[in-house]
């Protein structure tokens, strides 16, 4: 078969079979032939009739590839939306989830304090006094007395804490989003929920109540007496619920026997907060009722032993070591006490944990002889009002100046304290012994007097106040007895010291060697070292005693060993400088003397040992 070409081979073809296809393309090839043969019209007019049918089939095509891409638009649309759809329903999913979780986690965490409506008399109810209108009533009384519970102790500390948190519930009716945190709550938290119903009875009205499970024993009255019934109400919740918070509110109140009732209690608690918390309550009140130190300070290690840094109980051991003498115990408390504030947060008040952090830092610099350090915090804390020692609310600055030789400026500073009370006595008999006034023997006297009427006056054990008074104005006045009263009363005094007392030991160390009696002062000195071997005060004591019997080598040894654990203490320099003057090198002394100068720029022995020692260089 003859190959073919030209429009013929553009626009047909064979067919499958391999014979002519009855296309357009065959008719369209006849009538070229024809129209190449003769031209006629006919030929023409079929050409044009064919060209118009391959266009209209041209346009058909277009038309149907729009439909189709249109088509396959609107199928894209709609998977997108399909899929936007699953997002946003997985979206509210997770949220829902999300809400759940933190309803879920805020109701773990819930202690706080839910009072349900009361069931009421219906007449009752008729006056107004509805279920919701009593618990209202209920709620408040126990909100006023939390806010009249006094306490260092913080609200987070409880194990059954409600803090602020306190409302009533209102019964809700089908299923709510307040019902579901309500059962949320009931499930996973720990919310102090209460109970209670008035009824009438033939003596008036009788109000019970339920912490929980735990009923209150239940408070009969008058009709008419609805305040007071309620008032008792929420005292006997507030017992049940808030045994801590109620011992303390009953020793605000004077109620001595009911506090000491329930702390005595709570050290059977199966919490070891709220056994060590009654511990240091039980403590507390040692000291505050009976004096009675000792007893005081065993509560406190009882406490201890259940939480080791439990800064509350390191506060107050402080306070009983200090009352026995036992100033290493001070020094090692104040320690513990800063490392159970960094270790455990929150255990005490912020305002209770920001004094402890300064009185503790007061207290060690001034026990290591850093009196003038003791006096610049006080300063930089504009004369702050914390506890220091033995004295639970003082200025500590004029007790320093006095240590630190300045008797001028601790003089015009103690006028920040109460005259003539016993702080103040006490200040001014140091004052007057750093001066060597005689006065300091009758202001010595008239402190031992105070002191022992004070705490008759609180009812104490004679027993305590003796050995109270013995430990804490002995060493005064012994020491005024031996320098300006009679020494062989001084002496006796210091005999009748306690041996664990270590300023009685190092000032019974002072009076015998003022008596000239160096077996007696020796052997006393080493009781003191022993009892505060990381202090410095009695190595000094015993070095100025050994420098005047002319023992030089004993007397630098002591110096050495107190610069050592006291390096900003004034006295073991001067004394250091006192033995190398002795020995004639008087550089070495003046060098001394010059590093001594910063921390006690007030003290005239001193400026007048630097002076001598200049003119010998």
């Amino acid at each position: 078969m003859a190959e073919k070409g030209g429009i013929e081979g553009a626009l047909g073809g064979e067919g499958e079979d391999g014979g002519e296809s009855p296309s357009v393309g065959a008719s369209l090839a006849d009538a070229v032939a024809l129209d190449e043969a003769g031209g006629s019209p006919e030929a023409r007019a079929y050409l044009i009739g064919a060209r118009r049918l391959v266009e209209i089939q041209t346009e058909h095509l277009h038309e149907q590839r729009a439909v189709q891409i249109a088509l396959l638009r609107w199928r894209r649309l709609g998977e997108a939306l399909k899929v936007g759809l699953q997002a946003l329903i997985a979206l509210v999913a997770a949220a829902l989830v999300a809400g759940l979780g933190v309803m879920a986690w805020d109701a773990a965490h819930d202690h706080g304090l839910v009072v349900e409506a009361f069931s009421v008399p219906p007449d009752l109810a008729a006056r107004g006094l509805t279920g919701q209108v009593v618990a209202k009533q209920v709620l408040d009384r126990l909100a006023a007395l939390q806010d009249q519970t006094r306490s260092i102790r913080p609200a987070s500390t409880y194990t059954n804490n409600w803090g602020d948190d306190l409302k009533v519930e209102i019964p809700e009716t089908g299923v709510s989003l307040g019902e579901v945190q309500r059962y949320l709550r009931a499930s996973l938290g720990h919310e102090t929920r209460i109970t209670g119903e008035i009824f009438e009875t033939p003596g008036g009205l009788t109000v019970t109540t339920r912490s929980g499970d735990a009923p209150t024993p239940p408070v009969a009255g008058g009709a008419a007496d609805l305040d007071n019934l309620l008032e008792k109400t929420a005292e006997a919740l507030y017992a049940q619920t808030q045994p801590y918070r109620y011992s303390t509110f009953l020793s605000d109140r004077g109620d001595m026997t009911g506090s000491h009732a329930i702390l005595v209690k709570l050290t059977t608690s199966s919490s070891p907060q709220e056994r060590a918390w009654a511990h240091n309550g039980l403590a507390v009140e040692a000291m505050a009722a009976h004096t009675d130190v000792q007893v005081a300070e065993q509560e406190i290690r009882d406490a201890l032993k259940i939480l080791p840094d439990f800064a509350a109980a390191d506060d107050n051991l402080t306070v009983c070591e200090a009352y026995l003498g036992h100033d290493e115990g001070v020094l090692h408390a104040m320690q513990s006490l800063r490392r159970a504030i960094r270790r455990r947060p929150g255990d005490l008040s912020q305002v209770t944990e920001t004094s402890a952090e300064l009185s503790s830092g007061m207290t060690i610099a001034f026990e290591r002889g850093d009196y003038s350090g003791t006096a610049q915090m006080s300063r930089d804390d504009d004369g702050a009002r914390v506890p220091f020692l033995r004295h639970l609310s003082v200025d500590p600055l004029p007790f320093a100046e006095v240590a630190d030789h300045d008797p001028a400026d601790a003089y015009i500073h103690s006028q920040s304290l109460g005259k003539r009370d016993g702080e103040d006595i006490e200040l001014q008999t140091q004052i007057a012994l750093e001066r060597g006034d005689p006065s300091a023997l009758g202001l010595a006297r008239a402190l031992e007097a105070k002191n022992t009427v004070d705490m008759k006056g609180q009812g104490d054990d004679p027993k305590h106040i003796q050995d109270i008074v013995l430990r804490v104005d002995g060493p005064y006045l012994a020491l005024a007895e031996a320098r300006f009263g009679d020494p062989a009363a001084a002496r006796a005094l210091a005999a009748s010291f306690p041996p664990d007392c270590y300023p009685c030991q190092w000032t019974r160390g002072d009076v015998a060697a003022l008596a000239h009696d160096r077996a007696t002062a020796e052997s006393a000195f080493a009781l003191a070292i022993a009892d505060g071997p990381d202090l410095p005060k009695a190595y000094v004591e015993r070095g100025v005693a050994r420098l005047g019997w002319g023992d030089l080598t004993g007397a630098l040894a002591d110096a050495q060993k107190a610069h050592a654990l006291g390096p900003r203490y004034a006295d073991p320099l001067k004394l250091w400088g006192d033995v190398l003057a002795r020995r004639g090198d008087w550089r070495g002394a003046k060098a001394k003397y010059d590093a001594a100068l910063p921390l006690a720029p007030h003290w005239t022995a001193l400026q007048a040992a630097r002076r001598l020692a200049q003119t010998k260089v």
